[in-house]
């Protein structure tokens, strides 16, 4: 089976439209998982035969407006997914705050491979991990600034509180797959912070691209997908490693 990542934010103007198409679309290929449609943009998980899921991209890339959505793409020999949600959302991945337009304001992506450079130079910069609490026990970067968020709406209000450490810094955002950062840092450019990047494409990208662990982007989308639906299992304990240079090891 081939797991599908993805998101976009851009404009949508008929959510129930592209419901409706997308719906359509992914019961053409057969695939299972979750869409989350919203005014701001498309999220999805999604699993099928390896055929049907590139037909897929294939099929989305032919629409305007995601013609250049990043699939991240892993291997399994079974599905996560039991069924095939495609529902309308406020937003596509849930902050409470009104007026982020991240195709608009987030910050510069940061290639993986320039971000190990910068570890390995022992350059000076604060590595945010904008992922919940759950996912931060499971393995991130050392050294890396942990905001315990319950709840991504929690952010907001944690950078307000915070911002006196952030300021004057250069600042990496990151998070499992690239789409939160997408909007932590939108709202943190808006906020005045400056110097703010994000990791290109999350931590499933930095593991493709430093490491080429494939077992470990399967292990991190299984997490996602569990993330998005209760028919899943419990995700695994798993611990993974972070490999950015001599200052790389794991916090445990």
């Amino acid at each position: 089976m081939l797991n599908l990542a993805f998101y976009k934010f851009v404009a949508i103007q008929d959510p129930i439209a592209l419901q409706r198409d997308l719906l359509e679309l992914c019961k053409q290929y057969n695939l299972f998982g979750t869409l989350l449609i919203a005014t701001e943009g498309v999220n999805g998980c999604l699993v099928g035969a390896a055929k049907d899921a590139l037909s897929f991209i294939d099929s989305m890339h032919q629409d305007c407006r995601f013609f250049d959505i990043d699939f991240k793409q892993s291997v399994s020999e079974s599905t996560p997914f039991r069924k095939l949600v495609v529902k309308i959302k406020n937003e596509i991945v849930t902050m409470g705050v009104a007026g982020i337009a991240p195709e608009h304001f987030t910050a510069d992506h940061l290639p993986a491979k320039t971000l190990q450079s910068w570890l390995d130079a022992g350059d000076d910069l604060v590595l945010l991990d904008t992922r919940n609490d759950y996912e931060v026990k499971i393995g991130t970067f050392q050294g890396a600034l942990d905001p315990n968020l319950k709840t991504f709406r929690s952010f907001p209000q944690w950078i307000d509180e915070n911002r006196p450490q952030l300021e004057g810094k250069k600042i990496v955002a990151f998070c499992t797959g690239g789409i939160r950062c997408e909007k932590a840092t939108a709202y943190m450019r808006q906020v005045g912070l400056e110097n703010v990047y994000q990791l290109d494409g999350g931590i499933l990208k930095y593991f493709e691209e430093t490491q080429s662990s494939p077992i470990m982007v399967t292990v991190l989308f299984l997490i996602t997908a569990w993330r998005w639906t209760k028919t899943c299992s419990q995700p695994t304990r798993t611990k993974f490693v972070l490999p950015a240079g001599r200052r790389s090891r794991v916090k445990k």
